[in-house]
């Protein structure tokens, strides 16, 4: 069996300072409230191909250091996942019981072996 590479990338949050110090004087109005609200912004963290132990616990690393950083919350975005088996899928439930980590992007089978990877622990 051909492994397929694994690819993480941060897409998010927002910088603070994208488009926030340009534009008109009532956009310097609300600058206060639109910094509160980037900071409360998780990091996104995109993940393609196939997700074995080595980088589900790679991945969770990642993302305690990411979380620690910035002290933001991190959103895995799984839409790319084309195979999780269930040691990974462990891992990304114990994230997301110890560090808060949530999910999106899960298409069903995906969703299911995280569901079943949950019930046993």
């Amino acid at each position: 069996m051909r492994n397929m590479p694994i690819r993480i990338t941060e897409i998010g949050p927002r910088n603070e300072n994208s488009d926030l110090n340009r534009g008109t004087p009532e956009h310097h109005s609300h600058l206060t409230d639109a910094l509160a609200s980037s900071a409360k912004q998780p990091t996104i963290m995109k993940v393609e191909g196939a997700l074995h132990i080595q980088d589900a616990e790679l991945l969770e690393r990642i993302c305690h250091e990411v979380s620690e950083q910035t002290g933001q919350t991190v959103v895995i975005e799984l839409s790319n996942i084309c195979f999780i088996d269930s040691a990974s899928a462990a891992v990304l439930c114990r994230m997301k019981s110890e560090q808060g980590v949530t999910f999106q992007g899960l298409h069903l089978f995906i969703k299911k072996v995280l569901e079943l990877a949950d019930g046993s622990g």
